[in-house]
């Protein structure tokens, strides 16, 4: 019968968890990144109505209207009855996502300095909220003099663009 030296049995304890710990790291880079990509595509999501709400989510006017958004990691667009001279469009700033189900159980978050024709700039986020496979945008807009807007879109249907 072969002795098994004590420093041996500690090399190979230590090779056994280095690997462990390399698999553990491959795990936690991949998941992060599956993640990180979610984020990151190009969606298109539609919806044909659009809620006006006051800042405590009270519907204060609806308007039966077709709403395109576009995301990207880099760039939001939001066009109004398929019209690209009736939009708004700008690049993100930041973006956040906890998605448990990508796209269909989540959340994503967009920060983005937004632009209308006129070129009046005004700091915006966007919502992206997703529950049991319904699908929700809540667009606010902060304009210069402090003012607010909150456009709430139930998602009909969304693409991803390649």
């Amino acid at each position: 019968m072969e002795i098994i030296k004590r420093s041996e049995l500690f090399k190979l304890s230590k090779k056994v968890n280095m690997k462990k710990l390399l698999f553990l790291l491959f795990i936690v880079f991949t998941t992060g990144e599956i993640i990180h990509a979610q984020c990151t595509k190009k969606i298109v999501w539609t919806a044909s109505k659009a809620e006006f709400v006051d800042d405590a989510g009270n519907v204060e006017d609806t308007k039966d209207i077709g709403v395109t958004v576009h995301t990207s990691g880099k760039w939001v667009l939001i066009i109004h009855n398929d019209d690209l001279t009736d939009s708004l469009s700008g690049p993100v700033k930041d973006i956040q996502c906890d998605w448990k189900e990508p796209i269909k159980n989540g959340k994503m978050t967009i920060q983005a300095d937004m632009s209308e024709r006129n070129n009046q700039s005004m700091k915006s986020s966007l919502v992206i909220e997703a529950k049991d496979s319904k699908t929700t945008i809540l667009i606010t807009f902060q304009r210069d003099d402090g003012t607010t807007k909150h456009v709430r879109l139930a998602i009909d249907s969304y693409k991803e663009e390649k």
